[in-house]
């Protein structure tokens, strides 16, 4: 099993390599399970990743606009004038 402190990047790109240079068998079998086993997890860690930012975004979408006086436009042409 690999170390746990290795990166997930680095250990696909591990086990891509073994995977490609082994011979079709039982050692090959192995490999390809354990890369995709590693495959998901990274597919999980993006998913929890992204899933906040997609929820907050829905949170500001369905909030309502903010002021006119307080939009980034209004607070650049202000800044223009002085």
């Amino acid at each position: 099993m690999p170390s746990p402190c290795r990166r997930l990047s680095d250990r696909i790109f591990i086990l891509c390599s073994k995977a490609l240079s082994l011979p079709d068998g039982p050692e090959l079998a192995k490999a390809l399970d354990e890369l995709q086993h590693a495959l998901r997890e990274h597919t999980e860690r993006l998913r929890s990743n992204l899933a906040v930012p997609i929820i907050e975004r829905r949170k500001v979408q369905t909030c309502c606009p903010p002021a006119a006086e307080t939009t980034q436009v209004t607070f650049i042409k202000n800044a223009l004038i002085a």
